[in-house]
């Protein structure tokens, strides 16, 4: 799975007007900065993660990693 198709994933699985602003490939999976237009939705983290072999879309939290500052600064880069 490219990264590419790893994004078409994440917005066949989320909500309308879902929009990817950064993505990388980290630790062995494509994260991703998505943003949701559903106000319901709005203090929510907007990041989700791919799983490349599996294709399973989960969120997840900078801070689950050793270097979350890097992960943002890659994530609020356009694709």
């Amino acid at each position: 799975m490219t990264i590419e198709e790893a994004e078409t994933h994440l917005l066949s699985v989320r909500p309308p007007g879902t929009r990817v602003i950064g993505g990388m490939f980290y630790e062995g999976m494509y994260l991703f900065l998505a943003p949701s237009p559903d106000p319901l939705e709005g203090f929510l983290l907007p990041f989700f993660s791919v799983n490349p072999e599996t294709e399973e879309v989960r969120d997840f939290s900078p801070q689950d990693y050793d270097d979350p500052m890097a992960i943002l600064s890659v994530l609020n880069q356009p694709t």
